[in-house]
């Protein structure tokens, strides 16, 4: 009859936008010379994604020849968790999983998690938990991989835009050491604003500033890429198990947090490296097909419009599948199909 069960795909053709082609080419120089400079380097992928109480349904029957829209959570999926966690080539990092109850059943969780709620869970959590890990303090050089969700990037002195109040504009003359009559209108402010602000000027977040000040360096994934963060396929594992198990837990009050826990601790180590190592191969074969035998040190510029968001709202979580890459489950010798050896990330960049 025409109709097929599987995951629906509305960015192939949004990844080949000139901006994000070249923030693509910018991730991955980047990633492949952290690994050249850095024998030793550990990345941390970080992300988050949510749960129901009862469990959700991952795929719907959509017709090869009609666009279909997003699945809406149903009230036989119950209380909606946003749940956030970092993790690298030595598991789930300790102390870092957040599992948060929202009222709001939207399966957007960039509507529950907030710039404010990230910042402390940073500081809090993931900070104190990366120092104290025998394993990361040993490396050289520690990176987070991450998106640019809105609430990972807060930016450091933004300057004002033509419709903020006068006192903010005041307040960023001031600051800029620029002297201003107190009679000047709107207007007047602006002309004096303008041409401090350049289109050549780095962004700087605020959470790439604290990470920073902890010897932690943060390389953010281009738009719609969520296949180069490893974590993408430890959610979908830990997401299929707790669908699957939830039902066994109808009597326990507390039976979305010690699932989920459980969840998590089915992912082990070997699962992470093998995560990975499959994404670094999709990295490495990206760069060649973008970049073909140019080396790191001998590419053309890489030019990105700043007319075009810094951020990226996408919900990815849910798009890994390839059934998850060869499906993540018991004792993750074969995850993402690829061997569990030893194997070393090689390749020429």
């Amino acid at each position: 009859m025409g109709f097929k069960y599987k995951y629906e795909n509305h960015r192939k053709i949004l990844i080949e936008r000139p901006d994000i082609v070249a923030k693509r080419i910018k991730f991955l120089k980047c990633y492949l010379k952290y690994k050249a400079d850095y024998p030793d380097v550990k990345f941390i992928f970080l992300d988050e994604t949510w749960i129901y109480k009862r469990g959700s349904q991952l795929k719907t029957w959509v017709h090869d020849n009609m666009h279909t829209k997003n699945y809406k959570a149903t009230k036989f999926e119950g209380q909606r968790f946003t749940v956030l966690h970092a993790g690298s080539s030595d598991g789930f990092i300790n102390g870092c999983s957040f599992l948060l109850h929202s009222t709001n059943n939207d399966r957007d969780y960039h509507k529950t998690m907030d710039s404010s709620m990230f910042k402390e869970w940073v500081l809090n959590q993931f900070i104190p938990n990366v120092i104290c890990s025998p394993n990361l303090s040993k490396s050289s050089k520690i990176v987070v991989i991450m998106d640019n969700a809105s609430y990972h990037s807060v930016k450091l002195d933004k300057p004002p835009t033509k419709s903020s109040n006068k006192t903010v504009m005041q307040e960023y003359l001031t600051k800029c050491n620029i002297a201003f009559d107190p009679k000047f209108t709107k207007k007047d402010l602006w002309d004096l604003i303008q041409p401090t602000i350049s289109p050549d000027t780095p962004v700087k977040y605020e959470i790439d500033y604290i990470l920073k000040q902890h010897g932690i360096d943060v390389l953010r994934l281009p738009p719609y890429h969520c296949q180069y963060n490893a974590i993408e396929l430890a959610w979908a594992h830990c997401k299929r198990y707790y669908n699957q198990n939830i039902h066994e837990y109808t009597e326990d009050k507390n039976r979305v947090t010690h699932l989920w826990l459980e969840a998590l601790n089915t992912f082990d180590s070997q699962m992470w490296k093998n995560s990975i190592r499959h994404c670094e191969e999709l990295i490495l074969a990206d760069w060649h097909k973008e970049i073909g035998n140019f080396r790191l040190d001998n590419i053309p510029p890489v030019i990105i419009s700043l007319a075009d968001s810094d951020t990226d709202e996408t919900d990815d979580d849910e798009r890994v599948t390839d059934d998850d890459v060869a499906e993540i489950e018991g004792d993750g010798d074969a995850v993402c199909g690829i061997s569990s050896s030893n194997d070393k990330f090689t390749g020429h960049y």
